[in-house]
């Protein structure tokens, strides 16, 4: 051994069991605070999103048995809407608040018949009602409010139907029978 060496000393059993102990102590204590947040926050619940329809509810557009016995209407692989065969003077009603216009009258091969337009911006949809012959009350109208009345006479080209309801959405496309829930309690 050198002269200038000293001989190593021991290294005491309890200073390294006391050195552990503290570095354990710091180790929680870092821990603990590191975890709670200093300032408190006032969380609000996230309440979950209430469900999405999947129907579109509505009045019935005319009379109760259109509502319940009513038929969708295919022709040539195109979706017309909903069609059926009602009582000479049965009530057209306005589904929502709108404008009411004729958009014109069309020559079938049988027969003329009026498209009448229902619409209103801010629900993004437009209620179209196709009828022979209808007296029609135009301009603005309130949901349930009797916009024009049947005069019974079939649409040949379209099953005898003498009214035919189509609901479009915002991109003018149409909305099918079971995505609507006509409400019927009135």
């Amino acid at each position: 051994m050198p002269d200038n060496q000293l001989p190593a000393k021991p290294k005491s059993p309890v200073l390294l069991i006391l050195a552990l102990i503290a570095l354990i102590i710091i180790l929680v204590i870092v821990f603990t605070y590191t975890k709670k947040s200093p300032v408190k926050q006032n969380l609000v619940p996230v309440k979950s999103p209430a469900p999405v329809s999947l129907k579109i509810s509505i009045p019935c557009p005319s009379v109760t048995k259109f509502c319940q016995q009513g038929k969708e209407l295919i022709k040539d692989g195109h979706y017309l809407g909903i069609g059926a065969i009602l009582d000479k003077n049965s009530p057209l009603i306005a589904v929502f608040d709108g404008e009411v216009v004729i958009r014109g009258y069309t020559i079938a091969k049988k027969g003329s018949f009026t498209q009448i337009n229902l619409t209103n911006p801010k629900k993004d949809l437009t209620a179209i009602y196709y009828v022979t012959k209808a007296s029609v009350k135009q301009g603005l109208v309130k949901k349930g409010e009797i916009i024009a009345t049947n005069s019974g006479e079939p649409m040949s080209d379209y099953n005898n139907y003498n009214l035919l309801f189509l609901l479009l959405d915002q991109k003018a496309q149409p909305i099918f029978k079971d995505k609507i829930s006509f409400e019927t309690g009135k």
